[in-house]
């Protein structure tokens, strides 16, 4: 009878451990190439909140970027299922080439999933995205602008643009 309750008891333990979402790092990480940004908090009682942030220039011209902030909680068990975000922004406003560009947030959620990968990476997916974020560092501030090489995830449309042609409002989105 004992020998029965501990098998039962290691095959229960063997399971959950086996399903249950080992703990990111806390700290940056950066799509290469693109160096879309990615933020990892140290977990706390809700989960860990995970911070997406995609950065594009509208305009080859311009010296600043459009950044859209995704922000997903995952909760503690979380088992790299598409959750969409707790928080999305993107209402930065820069002036490049005469024209000033003002962002809004997105229309509708965006679903994604994020995944612990070998060699410290983390694997975001969503509907139309898929990228693995390299571990880079464990500071958690955002820096003003990234370097972009290119641009291969989502765009921006237009919104509305003055009758002047001199103010576009812009809204970022995720789609092939």
């Amino acid at each position: 009878m004992r020998t029965i309750i501990w098998a039962i008891l290691t095959i229960t333990w063997s399971v959950t451990s086996a399903t249950a979402q080992p703990v990111f790092l806390a700290g940056r990480y950066v799509l290469p190439v693109t160096q879309h940004d990615l933020y990892v908090s140290a977990p706390g009682r809700l989960g860990t909140t995970v911070t997406v942030n995609f950065r594009f220039k509208p305009m080859r011209t311009c010296t600043d970027t459009l950044d859209s902030v995704f922000q997903y909680q995952l909760p503690p068990g979380y088992n790299d299922t598409p959750i969409n975000e707790v928080g999305a922004t993107c209402n930065k406003t820069i002036r490049c080439s005469g024209i000033e560009f003002k962002c809004v947030g997105a229309k509708q959620p965006y679903a994604m999933s994020f995944e612990l990968v070998p060699l410290r990476e983390i694997k975001a997916r969503g509907k139309s995205f898929s990228g693995t974020y390299r571990y880079v560092s464990e500071q958690i501030a955002r820096p003003r602008a990234a370097l972009l090489r290119r641009a291969s995830v989502g765009n921006f449309e237009l919104v509305e643009e003055s009758s002047d042609k001199k103010t576009r409002t812009v809204r970022f989105r995720i789609e092939k």
